[in-house]
């Protein structure tokens, strides 16, 4: 670890900013373990998310998710689509959606326009 010099002003305040990380922190930890003073960058998290931290093995599982990186290819299904028809369920209502909406208001008229091409 690279050490810095750091002056104290005439209030006793220390300037920080050459030791923090790049990455965004919104505070820090500070404790003492001996006559040294720690302090640790802190990040935030809204509470929603939280269980994540509090549940190990959940945590575990994402973190092995991202470390694989990338998608999972899994071949065209093209070969399997005869016709629109086979999306039938496409625009029926058979199906519950979340709150995301369709990506096009045209979906049902694109994947017709597609398949006679």
């Amino acid at each position: 670890m690279e050490a810095v010099k750091l002056t104290v002003d005439s209030r006793k305040r220390i300037s920080l900013t050459k030791l923090l990380p790049e990455k965004k922190i919104s505070s820090v930890r500070a404790y003492k373990e001996g006559d040294r003073i720690i302090l640790e960058p802190m990040v935030e998290i809204p509470a929603r998310e939280a269980w994540l931290y509090e549940n190990k093995q959940a945590l575990e599982k994402v973190e092995k998710g991202l470390s694989e990186g990338g998608t999972i290819k899994r071949g065209s299904f093209a070969k399997d689509v005869k016709s629109v028809k086979d999306f039938e369920f496409v625009g029926t209502a058979r199906s519950k959606q979340g709150s995301l909406k369709p990506v096009s208001e045209r979906h049902d008229e694109a994947l017709e326009e597609a398949f006679q091409k």
